[in-house]
């Protein structure tokens, strides 16, 4: 209980306040209790309305965490998606064993090399080289007409490119040489 007149806590059975004199009745007793009464209220209110704001701020908290996982695993999708230069080599070199003499696949996956004419014989024409091409570029999800320009490069043409699915890829055409692709992962 609180003096009225100074402020200060005294004894709850006393009858004046020891700090000023001042007469404490039974009334200012009672009304004492009834600020007590009203004070625990108040504090069992704040103390309802601070549970239910922590319990918004840890809900708010588990959804943004939620919300950031699923935007890392969005963007780490896409980081790794695309083709994969290795399965897509492996995938077309089931098709027919044959292609290995004209594809190679370098030692970190990095690329995948063709070449039409990989012993440089003159006047040398190969149709697996080119049905490899064909099945390469399907595999890798570039359209027919990619396989039409590659298949009309002239050597005046220089060196030819072109992008689709992450991967992109460059070829030249040399009437020696033949026709020399590779396939690159983009970044």
């Amino acid at each position: 209980m609180f003096c009225k007149k100074c402020g200060k806590e005294i004894d709850d059975n006393a009858k004046f306040c020891m700090h000023c004199g001042n007469s404490i009745n039974e009334e200012t007793k009672n009304e004492d209790a009834k600020n007590d009464k009203v004070n625990k209220i108040l504090e069992d209110i704040n103390k309802e309305t601070k549970n239910k704001s922590n319990k918004k701020g840890l809900k708010l908290l588990i959804i943004s965490i939620i919300v950031l996982a699923i935007i890392i695993a969005i963007v780490m999708f896409a980081i790794n998606s695309g083709v994969n230069l290795k399965s897509a080599y492996n995938k077309v070199l089931d098709q027919n064993s044959s292609y290995s003499k004209y594809m190679t696949l370098a030692s970190d996956n990095s690329y995948i090399e063709i070449d039409t004419n990989p012993s440089d014989k003159d006047d040398y024409y190969s149709y697996d080289a080119f049905e490899l091409i064909k099945a390469m570029n399907k595999e890798l999800g570039f359209s027919e007409s990619l396989e039409n320009k590659m298949l009309h490069t002239r050597s005046l043409d220089g060196k030819q490119s072109d992008k689709a699915n992450n991967v992109e890829v460059t070829w030249t055409y040399h009437p020696d040489n033949g026709l020399e692709i590779q396939y690159t992962k983009s970044k």
